[in-house]
């Protein structure tokens, strides 16, 4: 790869940046948020695989994301963005 493909690499994740879209985001990539404990925001790709008030499981790029804890609720759910309101326990990743 030469200098100018690396520069117009890094200046397209400047501009998404820039525009208010993570960078991670825009690769593809998985972001979690946490709200202390009282629920959790997921960005990116995910696809939902198992919902109780007390588990969630979501298939991500790079493997499983389970979210335990009291009183889960999805608060928002789109295409690339999921929003879960509760009291956390954990949060446990599996590839």
């Amino acid at each position: 790869m030469g200098k100018k493909e690396k520069r117009r690499g890094l200046g397209a994740a400047r501009r998404v940046f820039r525009d208010g879209l993570p960078p991670e985001v825009a690769a593809g990539q998985t972001l979690l948020r946490t709200l202390n404990r009282d629920g959790c925001v997921i960005e990116g790709a995910y696809q939902m695989e198992a919902y109780q008030v007390d588990r969630i499981l979501l298939r991500v790029g790079f493997g499983h994301l389970e979210v335990v804890g009291r009183g889960l609720e999805i608060e928002q759910m789109e295409a690339s963005l999921l929003s879960l309101r509760g009291e956390l326990d954990r949060i446990e990743y599996r590839p």
